[in-house]
């Protein structure tokens, strides 16, 4: 056989390294494009996975945001949070909840309340319903198609808790369905970066590929941690702000919320007044878990910003260069509630990050609203103490929390003696401007712990936190002795009161035997005299508790 001439030898060869080249460099794209198909079906199944747990959480807390404002019979409120919540956020792009007439009831898009939404020809809801048939159970999440963008929808069931259940028929399960729609297209635009990122990183030159790919890496990877923080943040800001419906407590919460979220070593708060002086100032002390009251310097730099606030209630936050301090002013409809000063941000927090504090301040804004309209519903307009709904809320969860640490609760039931003949013989005026003195008495002889409400007509319940029944039997002595010394210009007799006291677990276990030991005791003491304090443990061979 003839051997080729060298040049042609040179060219074989060449020809071959040329072919084994392109066959490996076709290998080698063909898995490099495996790898990165297997990274994008990975990655976009953790943005997905990673995103559905977000939307879960941010529906239950927009589930709990309405629990809460429909205990304070607010409902119109629900809508304007749902379409705050859509301006405020870049990745939810829709909110509805769906009743069981299958009719609109709260929604993102105001055009949308009152629509019915069709299930059968709703895509989203095919998986699910067939015909009357539920097929699969409810909270569930399934990408679909809403206003021509691709979605993805967490479907969530509003259950019918028992704080429902004042107003809507104990025998109904479900009350609606919440659904909230996740745009796709940041996680696709997310996913198409990175792997273009990975693409042109391994094709640079080997010893600078590594470090390329991973500051690329690491910053599409922030911006995830952010967008994720962001909304986490979001979620734990309405979960905490919707489980607060007492104004001071809330100032409290909204202390140390804001400063887990900027991890600022100093928080202090500014409450806007409508007397002289304008403002009450607060440090939020971590330790005792607690604000507390200080006064201002005449020559403090705080007060340049708190006069300019108060001024301007619409100003927007602010974040020092350094981005070691920020300003959070809160305002409401009638002016400004708020000012939120945090100092000592570690790691700083940059001014660029405005935007989201603005975003909180709506949140705290709409909380704070919330607890005012609160306190507006549960106060008794007569006396100022709380009104009876506000007891009936308060004991059974004070109760619950007594029985997980232990201690003791009691409950004071008073009534004013011969209240009718006193109405009868002085007239209404008179009357009320008894059942005033009688509850500014009470309240003046309790601490700020304690919970006094009128319960009705002449009668006030107060809950005593933490105290033992022979230490209730003298608190409550020592409000019938106040109440008898108190003279009154509207009638010219002595007003009395008599008293009956039940402590948990002493004398009962749940909220109703304990209202009716309570009672039973206030019905003893009138039964045998009046202007006297009676225990239950008067009424059965029960020891009182020792202190």
């Amino acid at each position: 056989m003839q051997t080729p001439p060298l040049d042609r030898r040179e060219a074989i060869k060449h020809s071959w390294l040329r072919s084994t080249k392109k066959r490996f460099l076709s290998i080698l794209l063909i898995v490099l494009g495996l790898v990165l198909c297997a990274l994008g079906v990975v990655l976009w199944r953790h943005l997905q996975k990673a995103g559905d747990r977000a939307s879960e959480e941010f529906a239950e807390a927009i589930t709990e945001l309405v629990e809460g404002m429909m205990v304070t019979e607010n409902p119109g409120r629900i809508q304007d949070t749902l379409e705050e919540v859509i301006h405020s956020s870049s990745v939810i792009t829709g909110i509805s909840v769906v009743n069981t007439e299958d009719t609109i009831s709260f929604s993102s898009n105001p055009g949308e309340v009152g629509s019915k939404f069709d299930l059968q020809a709703e895509p989203s809801c095919s998986g699910c319903h067939a015909g009357d048939v539920l097929n699969f159970p409810l909270g569930h999440d399934v990408t679909t198609l809403a206003d021509g963008q691709s979605v993805r929808r967490h479907v969530h069931v509003l259950r019918n808790k028992a704080i429902c259940q004042t107003c809507h028929d104990p025998s109904v399960p479900v009350l609606g369905t919440l659904m909230v729609d996740r745009s796709l297209g940041g996680n696709f635009l997310l996913m198409v970066q990175v792997l273009g990122t990975i693409v042109v990183a391994s094709l640079i030159v080997l010893p600078f590929t590594g470090a390329f790919f991973s500051k690329s890496l690491d910053r599409y990877i922030r911006e995830i941690d952010q967008q994720d923080e962001e909304l986490t943040s979001l979620y734990v800001l309405v979960d905490r702000l919707s489980k607060t419906i007492d104004v001071h407590e809330l100032r409290g919460v909204i202390a140390s919320l804001l400063s887990e979220l900027l991890r600022a070593r100093r928080i202090h708060l500014v409450a806007a007044r409508k007397t002289d002086p304008p403002f009450s100032y607060y440090e939020w002390r971590e330790r005792e878990g607690a604000l507390v009251r200080q006064q201002l310097d005449p020559d403090a730099p705080e007060l340049e910003v708190i006069y300019r606030w108060l001024d301007d209630p619409e100003s927007k936050p602010e974040i020092t260069n350094d981005g070691k301090c920020a300003w959070l002013p809160v305002g409401g409809v009638d002016g400004p509630l708020l000012l939120l000063i945090a100092r000592d941000i570690s790691p700083p927090l940059p001014p660029s990050r405005a935007w989201f504090l603005e975003v909180v301040a709506g949140h705290i804004a709409a909380a704070y609203e919330n607890a005012r309209l609160y306190t507006l519903a549960m106060t008794d307009e007569l006396t100022g103490v709380f009104a009876r709904r506000h007891f009936e809320y308060t004991l059974p969860k004070e109760l619950a929390r007594h029985q997980d640490s232990g201690a003791s609760l009691s409950l004071l039931f008073f009534d004013i003696d011969d209240f009718k003949q006193l109405n009868d013989r002085h007239g209404h005026p008179a009357g009320d401007a008894v059942l005033r003195a009688v509850a500014a008495a009470i309240s003046e002889s309790v601490r700020a712990m304690d919970t006094v409400s009128r319960y009705g007509g002449e009668e006030f319940a107060v809950l005593l936190p933490g105290t033992a029944v022979s230490q209730a039997v003298r608190v409550a002595e020592r409000i019938r002795e106040r109440v008898a010394g108190t003279r009154n210009d509207a009638v010219p007799n002595v007003v009395t009161i008599s008293g009956g006291v039940a402590a948990s677990p002493a004398h009962a276990k749940t909220a109703p035997d304990l209202m009716k030991k309570a009672d039973q005791a206030l019905y003893k003491a009138k039964q045998i005299g009046k202007n006297r304090i009676v225990a239950a443990y008067e009424l059965e061979v029960i020891p009182p508790e020792s202190d």
